[in-house]
């Protein structure tokens, strides 16, 4: 298997106890990658060909305008999403980390399921 299958197999056996489908990871996994895409362009500007042919990456208020509606609609689905299952979301917007936390509730001895740096949250990674 791979590293991304045994990351899916693993989120879904921590989920499905909560009444989470393989449809409900398709949807995280998807809002995922979108919204980890906006946050690299938040962060890195767009790209735009110059006279030269050269690529650069500049910024465009436009844009970023038009991603925040975006990713403000996704983070709102998101959310509906992970509260009708009975759990808490949190979004990050670094491009260098997840994108979606999911806060699981704690066990009997008080401890947590996490799958992520900060050792509180499970994030959709894969």
């Amino acid at each position: 298997m791979s590293k991304k299958s045994i990351e899916y197999a693993n989120t879904y056996e921590v989920l499905k106890p909560h009444g989470f489908t393989h449809a409900d990871l398709d949807t995280l996994h998807r809002a995922e990658s979108t919204l980890n895409r906006l946050n690299e362009e938040e962060c890195n500007g767009w790209p735009v060909m110059h006279n030269d042919g050269r690529v650069y990456y500049d910024w465009d208020q436009k844009r970023a305008d038009a991603n925040k509606v975006k990713s403000d609609r996704i983070e709102a689905r998101v959310t509906r999403l992970v509260e009708s299952h009975g759990l808490t979301v949190s979004f990050g917007g670094d491009p260098r980390g997840c994108a979606i936390r999911i806060l699981l509730p704690a066990d009997e001895n008080g401890r947590r399921r996490y799958n992520s740096w900060d050792g509180e949250s499970w994030v959709i990674d894969w």
